[in-house]
């Protein structure tokens, strides 16, 4: 049966600029970059501006109505949509947990870190949650460690080997790396695979309501930047990953990021998943237990990807940049 064609193929956006931010500049936004830099948001319509704020930083600037949509971790969307303004999740970049621990070269078993220092970004958020998680997998209790809030990846990372903390939370891409420096990859919940919410893509519900086609033209062009990512070819998608990560395209940094991101920790189409949704607020009940009793419906939207994927849209994008 053929179906009709989406909002936003028939009419102009609402709005002709798109304002998103993003958490982390490791590789893990690529997707939007890339949709950027081959002007698949103009071709549907919209001017947009792709700006790096960190991970809280973004979530308070979407409240503040500086952006439109916001990507980064689920437990900060989700932890901004309990405190009052209501977002949603519409897509997922990376829906399974890419974080390990990382320890110094000394410490070689997870109960080696009790009383012990452990590096995270902020309190709350995605790394803390995860590390948290990793810790009581593992049966060490996470409250007899000592967090330190040290920064994003790599602040953690030079921490780590400087000694200034005794574990890390770092992305598995790293792990290579961290061979490399003579650290353990004590606790890897990447490897394990479990869903989980790690690369949200958010916006305000009033958003969703009041500009259907902004928000549908905004997620075809991400679902395009997302397809040529992971199927289009390597040359360039390095070539945007260097412009955005200020790294040579040969840096092994950037080499790392596109293999894991590109490679390694892709798993098609960017929908949110209710089932990794719910693992996340699981997640989150480490540090508050009311997390566990939320229903994880309430903090997403799949409507507009699941239209897309009805639609035929995303497996003709797929298609379009595997036949290269």
């Amino acid at each position: 049966m053929r179906r009709e064609p989406s909002v936003a193929a028939q009419a102009k956006p609402e709005k002709a600029t798109v304002r998103i931010g993003y958490a982390s500049q490791s590789g893990a936004f690529a997707q939007l970059w890339i949709a950027a830099q081959k002007n698949y948001f103009s071709s549907e319509g919209l001017n947009a501006e792709i700006l790096f704020t960190r991970t809280v930083t973004g979530v308070q600037a979407m409240i503040a109505g500086e952006l439109d949509f916001v990507a980064t971790g689920c437990p900060e969307l989700f932890r901004a949509k309990r405190q009052g303004f209501d977002l949603r999740v519409v897509g997922d970049f990376a829906p399974v947990n890419v974080y390990l621990i990382a320890s110094r070269k000394e410490i070689t078993d997870p109960k080696q870190l009790k009383g012990k220092r452990v590096g995270v970004n902020q309190f709350l958020d995605t790394s803390h949650v995860s590390a948290r998680f990793a810790l009581r997998h593992v049966g060490v209790d996470p409250d007899s460690v000592t967090f330190i809030q040290v920064g994003s990846t790599p602040e953690r990372f030079a921490a780590l080997r400087a000694g200034t903390v005794d574990g890390a939370v770092q992305a598995a891409l790293f792990k290579p790396v961290l061979a490399q420096q003579g650290l353990n990859n004590l606790i890897s919940l990447y490897d394990m695979k479990i869903p989980y919410c790690s690369g949200g893509f958010a916006t305000g519900a009033e958003t969703l309501k009041k500009f259907p086609r902004f928000a549908e033209s905004t997620l075809r062009a991400v679902v395009r930047g997302h397809a040529f990512l992971g199927k289009g070819p390597e040359d360039q998608s390095k070539a945007i990953m260097s412009r955005y990560m200020r790294l040579p395209v040969n840096d092994p940094r950037l080499v790392a990021s596109y293999g894991f991101f590109a490679k390694d920790a892709y798993f098609g189409a960017p929908k949110i998943t209710v089932e990794a949704a719910r693992t996340t607020l699981d997640m989150m009940g480490e540090t508050d237990t009311s997390w566990k009793k939320e229903k994880a419906e309430s903090f997403i939207d799949t409507s507009i990807i699941s239209r897309l994927e009805a639609e035929g849209f995303v497996d003709a994008v797929y298609k379009e940049f595997g036949a290269k």
